[in-house]
């Protein structure tokens, strides 16, 4: 039987890279990136209630946040490898696995800017779901209802720019393509003011209607 040959030591930056490759060492612990949020198209939300200007410009919705906690799993270093006074290998490093939760972000309540009730009507509604069909958010069939599906549909969509709600916000329904308006305002003027005389279609009063009347 021939004796066993001792394990020669590798270098130091060699050992290194052969247990980087084999997945062993995590250098840096990183928090992994939620791939499913669009940072870019982020819908805008407030904690604070909106003003009483801000309510008059337009329209506003309230829907709980939940939490989103992350679990994130990392290699860990439990007992290093051991070497003898020759530097030969006697034991090989032992790593084990750590995970912890991360809060990404807390349970709140959000406010946002929706479109005014008002403007939804069925053809709004089968815009909305035609949008959200390109987008392969809506499976369903294009009715003009708010139904289950496009509340879904409204949802995921949504999700993934950090509103989870299944309510529409203003900011969405614009980067869907889908015509969106504040409250509608009427504003009086001058002309709006006076009533019209009849069998003209100015605006204006009896005495400017006999000063602009042809002589005869």
């Amino acid at each position: 039987m021939e004796p066993l040959l001792p394990l020669p030591r590798l270098p130091l930056s060699a050992l290194a890279l052969c247990l980087l490759l084999a997945g062993c060492i995590d250098p840096q612990r990183q928090t992994p990136e939620v791939a499913s949020l669009d940072k870019d198209g982020l819908i805008p939300t407030q904690l604070e209630a909106p003003s009483e200007k801000q309510q008059e410009d337009s329209c506003w919705a309230q829907d709980t946040q939940p939490a989103i906690i992350q679990t994130v799993t990392n290699q860990v270093l439990i007992q290093p490898a051991t070497y003898d006074d020759d530097d030969t290998l006697l034991t090989r490093a032992v790593y084990g696995t750590e995970t912890k939760q991360d809060i990404l972000r807390m349970r709140a309540e959000a406010w946002f800017q929706t479109t005014c009730p008002e403007f939804i009507d069925q053809a709004y509604t089968a815009t909305l779901q035609r949008a959200l069909t390109v987008r392969g958010y809506y499976k369903g069939t294009i009715t003009g209802e708010m139904n289950a599906e496009t509340r879904t549909a409204i949802k995921d969509y949504q999700t993934q720019r950090g509103l989870e709600s299944e309510m529409l916000s203003l900011a969405a329904a614009k980067q869907l393509g889908v015509a969106a308006y504040g409250r509608p305002k009427v504003k009086q003027t001058e002309a709006t003011l006076k009533p019209a005389v009849a069998g003209t279609d100015n605006p204006t009063t009896p005495e400017e209607a006999v000063e602009n009347s042809p002589e005869d």
